[in-house]
């Protein structure tokens, strides 16, 4: 099946006056699930930015993923791309420890990248500007798509 061509586990947090996780990682995408990241997704911002703070929460929920695909002997062939899309409406309270979150995950061998809705990122892994929450899926999809085909071209059926 498809699923088993691209396995996707999602995880959602929320950068919105303090960093909070929305959704743990996981790899189901139910109602509950989907309603959770469209909640976080649409939530009014108050008070700062700190995305610092949400990226450490991802990074140790990365680290711990990681260990369980070593535990489980799960090939390098097999390990899953681990896709952070940092989407925001603007600038985060400290770019330099963003920043340096961005750098931490990168060497775990997760992409990043930022997409700013209505704006553009500062950051070195900023994706082309949005002008629309509405261009974010298509966007994305392509994205996450050709990070998989630069990183397993092999597992591509032409």
């Amino acid at each position: 099946s498809e699923s088993e061509l691209l396995p996707i586990k999602i995880m959602a947090t929320l950068a919105s006056s303090r960093g909070q996780r929305v959704l743990p990682l996981t790899d189901r995408w139910g109602p509950i699930e989907q309603w959770k990241l469209y909640s976080a997704l649409v939530k009014l911002a108050s008070g700062g930015t700190p995305t610092h703070e949400t990226l450490d929460m991802i990074e140790s929920e990365l680290t711990a993923e990681q260990e369980s695909l070593r535990k489980k002997r799960v090939s390098q062939e097999k390990i899953p791309i681990h896709y952070i899309a940092e989407i925001s409406d603007g600038s985060p309270d400290d770019s330099n420890e963003t920043e340096a979150c961005h750098k931490k995950l990168k060497k775990k061998g997760a992409v990043v990248r930022s997409y700013c809705i209505g704006g553009s990122s500062a950051s070195a892994d900023a994706a082309p500007p949005l002008s629309s929450f509405s261009e974010l899926p298509g966007i994305l999809t392509q994205d996450i798509v050709e990070k998989f085909k630069k990183l397993n071209p092999h597992r591509i059926k032409k």
